[in-house]
């Protein structure tokens, strides 16, 4: 099987995949303006937002054909300036386990469903939010 071999600073490899998986993920997030979007995060005493965030992550699919479970292997783990991160593509009979992630859908939701939903709320708070045109 294809699977995704990822190193972070030298550290114990991650091997994500699955013989089963619909889909493997990795996606690296930077933010460069991270400290500009919470202005007085040191004052409240809170810790400092990552600037990087990495996510290594799958769609199993659920039994008899339902929708998939999403699943991740790292999932938001806060870079810092100057680590590596290795990946490398390789084929493999064995991956680690990997962990269940929020349900893609709330459960017993079609998608059609919850785009109704969300399409409902959009247009009760769309007044509220949107800015006024001119």
């Amino acid at each position: 099987m294809i699977a995704l071999h990822v190193v972070i600073d030298g550290g114990a490899p991650v091997v994500a995949g699955g013989a089963e998986l619909q889909v493997l993920a990795l996606a690296l997030g930077c933010n460069p303006h991270a400290e500009l979007m919470n202005p007085g995060r040191e004052r409240r005493a809170l810790p400092p937002q990552p600037v990087f965030d990495l996510s290594v992550t799958g769609m199993a699919p659920g039994p008899g054909g339902t929708p998939g479970q999403a699943v991740h292997w790292l999932e938001g783990l806060a870079l810092q300036t100057g680590q590596t991160v290795t990946i490398t593509i390789v084929d493999t009979q064995r991956a680690d386990p990997a962990l269940p992630s929020h349900p893609v859908l709330p459960r017993g939701r079609t998608g059609l469903e919850h785009f109704e939903h969300c399409k409902r709320v959009y247009l009760e708070l769309k007044d509220k939010y949107d800015a006024p045109t001119a």
